[in-house]
């Protein structure tokens, strides 16, 4: 057998078995509907703005890092709030195909890459919600209940019009937080930890998948984040196979390659 061959496929094949959950990245390209010409940004860059976002999927666990500049941030302007609390975390919304909504006959990329016209009522179906217990909180970790979605997004979800008043510029319509009050359409199942990491401006979700129903075998997902405000957003789709399933293929990859070397041999063997 060919040793680069046979090298190059052992390679492959400890890359396949190896088993680790390694992050998928997913830049923030969304724009999203009602962005008052502001663009990717409403406002203050240094409180809203969302750089990227990692996801990870292994060992029966969902890890989702989001690197934004709102960390440590929560609780800014009070006054434009009705509690007083100020801008809290929105909840981290998932989802399995994304489908986001582009305006027929508008081919700019604002429209194909930004999604300008993509708000709760015209865009992806959200599934599941991992909601925070206390969205306000100064704290550097907390715990999330994950939620079961099924109705339509204005039936199980809370959009940013329920958070502020009418005279507040932020991006409208756009779903933000699990209404837990809608008990018809949402349904808890598991809980899980969150944490934040000052330095790195990184917002991390910690959720195991023993009790997450369908999200557990989803090997494609949609997600969306952004604070209370959405004064920017992070929306968009990954693939994240479970590593197992990855290494099922490598035991396949290695098999042919072993019966492969085992025809070239046998070959070998009757032309000398």
């Amino acid at each position: 057998m060919n040793k680069r061959y046979f090298s190059s496929g052992l390679f492959l094949l400890s890359a396949l078995c190896g088993g680790s959950a390694r992050a998928v990245p997913l830049l923030d390209t969304y724009i999203g509907a009602r962005d008052y010409g502001y663009g990717d940004v409403i406002g203050r860059k240094d409180l809203f703005d969302i750089a990227s976002a990692d996801v990870r999927r292994g060992n029966g666990k969902l890890d989702v890092d989001i690197f934004t500049n709102f960390v440590g941030n929560v609780g800014v302007y009070p006054s434009v709030t009705p509690n007083g609390k100020g801008i809290g975390y929105g909840d981290l919304l998932l989802g399995g195909k994304w489908n986001p909504f582009v305006k027929a006959g508008d081919n700019s990329a604002d429209n194909l890459i930004g999604h300008k016209f993509d708000d709760a009522s015209n865009g992806t179906t959200w599934r599941y919600g991992l909601s925070f217990d206390n969205r306000w909180s100064s704290a550097n970790s907390g715990t999330f209940t994950l939620y079961e979605l099924t109705g339509t997004n204005q039936q199980d979800l809370l959009l940013t019009d329920s958070f502020f008043g009418s005279n507040v510029t932020v991006r409208r319509g756009q779903a933000v937080a699990v209404n837990r009050d809608a008990t018809n359409f949402v349904h808890a199942l598991d809980t899980g930890t969150w944490s934040i990491d000052p330095a790195l401006k990184k917002l991390s979700f910690d959720l195991s998948l023993a009790n997450a129903g369908e999200l557990g075998t989803w090997e494609y997902l949609s997600l969306h984040w952004g604070m209370l405000c959405n004064n920017d957003v992070i929306e968009g789709g990954v693939s994240v196979p479970e590593p197992g399933s990855l290494a099922l293929f490598g035991l396949g990859l290695g098999g042919l390659l072993a019966r492969r070397a085992r025809q070239r041999h046998t070959t070998r063997t009757r032309i000398t």
